[in-house]
């Protein structure tokens, strides 16, 4: 059986972690539908379209899994932030028991209505009128066995429905009357929370920093499926020849900055660039060859190459997202230990330099 990953482009420490657990799960091929970091191998990467909603965005991946023709039939759909976490035979079929039930536990937990649970609703109430009475929830955060026509179905009722957040798992499941066993969901979604034991764990945007040093301790090489690391043998030749072209391989991060102001991770160690891009940045001596920037970015100005990510000085606060918030942290030296949210660290940092203002 093939899995199947619906991810997000950029960088993503969590799928990292999610492809070595596969060593304790058997499987065929390993595919990737939306986008996938540089450092991926192995893998089969299918990019889709990434600029609507999330909840469309995996819509689409996900009926673009199922029309492949390569794909397994059934494969194991996964997110990027599920981990398996001790040996398993194969993906079982779990549920988190009646949609009701899970209705009333988060209303009584969060207390706000959401586009997710309004969802939840409206798939609940779709599946009623289909006759099915009480409607289990697969909406767990474990990987789900799916067969590739029936998810199609699934999903063709959903949007005919007209549902824009439509629980893509607990229509199909229900439609299908796959059954399964119930447990509780595994995802850590606070700090607060103990990691679950068991076979699946998963991890939120928030609480990655949590669960990240459980799976180091259980997964702490790298995989067949990421770039090995360069050993120091090779470090000690970097340059090689590529076709008879001179290459050189990244041994710290390089960036740079867009006329947008932005900051942007362009090289990571590993990755194999042309010698006179490698002179371009700084990383061998000498002058390059004018030429167009690299991933077709234009940046008004390089910056050094290093191993640290650049704190960007000139963006406000309020503009920056959570990696650049982190390296003004490291920058000024604030500790930024229980900050999850851009909120919590514009606070963090603002809190701190007015109390050395003071000082």
């Amino acid at each position: 059986m093939d899995v199947v990953y619906l991810c997000r482009t950029g960088e993503n420490e969590e799928l990292r972690y999610s492809l070595r657990s596969l060593a304790n799960l058997p499987h065929d091929r390993v595919w990737v539908f939306g986008g996938a970091p540089d450092w991926v191998r192995g893998v089969t990467v299918v990019p889709t379209f990434q600029r609507a909603s999330k909840h469309a965005v995996t819509t689409r991946s996900l009926r673009d899994a199922c029309n492949h023709p390569d794909v397994s039939d059934p494969f194991a759909l996964f997110n990027d932030d599920f981990y398996v976490t001790a040996p398993c035979a194969d993906v079982p079929v779990l549920h988190r028991g009646s949609v009701a039930h899970v209705m009333a536990d988060y209303a009584a937990r969060l207390g706000v209505e959401s586009r997710y649970l309004q969802g939840m609703a409206e798939t609940r109430d779709l599946l009623r009128d289909l006759g099915i009475a009480e409607p289990l929830s697969y909406e767990l955060h474990v990987p789900l066995p799916v067969c590739k026509s029936e998810m199609l179905t699934a999903l063709e009722i959903g949007m005919a429905a007209g549902i824009p957040v439509l629980h893509k798992r607990t229509m199909y499941g229900n439609l299908w009357g796959i059954g399964g066993r119930r447990i509780e969901d595994v995802k850590v979604f606070d700090w607060r929370r103990p990691v679950p034991r068991g076979p699946w764990l998963s991890s939120g945007d928030a609480t990655f920093r949590r669960v990240r040093p459980v799976l180091s301790t259980l997964f702490p090489g790298p995989s067949c499926y990421e770039l090995q690391p360069v050993t120091p043998a090779a470090q000690s030749n970097r340059r090689i020849q590529t076709k008879g072209v001179p290459v050189f391989t990244v041994t710290k991060r390089v960036y740079g900055q867009a006329e947008s102001g932005r900051v942007v991770l362009m090289y990571t160690p590993g990755m194999v660039i042309p010698d006179d891009e490698a002179r371009r940045v700084g990383l061998l001596a000498g002058d390059a060859k004018p030429e167009k920037p690299a991933r077709g970015l234009s940046f008004k100005e390089l910056m050094q190459a290093t191993d640290e990510a650049p704190t960007p000085k000139s963006k406000p606060l309020s503009r920056m997202n959570l990696g650049e918030l982190r390296a003004v942290c490291a920058a000024e030296g604030i500790d930024p230990d229980g900050a999850n949210t851009r909120a919590d660290f514009v606070a963090l940092i603002e809190a701190a330099r007015a109390s050395a203002d003071e000082g």
